[in-house]
């Protein structure tokens, strides 16, 4: 039992400070109005997709917890595992609290 846990999660302080509540895309004819908000916990996204083969607009809802860097460390503790490396980007960047889009954590569990 020697393996490694990956866990790719958005950086909340990154994902706050670079908010953008709405945008419009149209793609092969699919117009996407999406909408995004947040509250203390979690960030949400509603997706509405029209086209002209629709009678109404498909709408979809995500949610996202608000978890950081902190929270992984402890609920992964709690399971007996530790981080042992945290990237900030898909480019294995290092990690910046401000300043890198993901967290990709790579942990171990805990040998006593």
């Amino acid at each position: 039992m020697n393996g490694t846990l990956v866990i790719d999660y958005l950086n909340v302080h990154y994902a706050e400070d670079h908010f953008q509540y709405q945008s419009d895309t149209t793609l092969n004819g699919y117009h996407f109005h999406v909408t995004k908000w947040m509250d203390e916990n979690h960030f949400y996204k509603k997706i509405e997709v029209e086209h002209d083969d629709f009678t109404e607009p498909h709408v979809y809802t995500e949610k996202v917890a608000k978890f950081s860097l902190g929270d992984f460390t402890d609920m992964l503790a709690f399971q007996g595992m530790q981080i042992t490396e945290v990237f900030g980007d898909y480019n294995l960047g290092a990690y910046d609290v401000r300043h890198t889009p993901r967290m990709i954590m790579l942990a171990k569990k805990i040998r006593y």
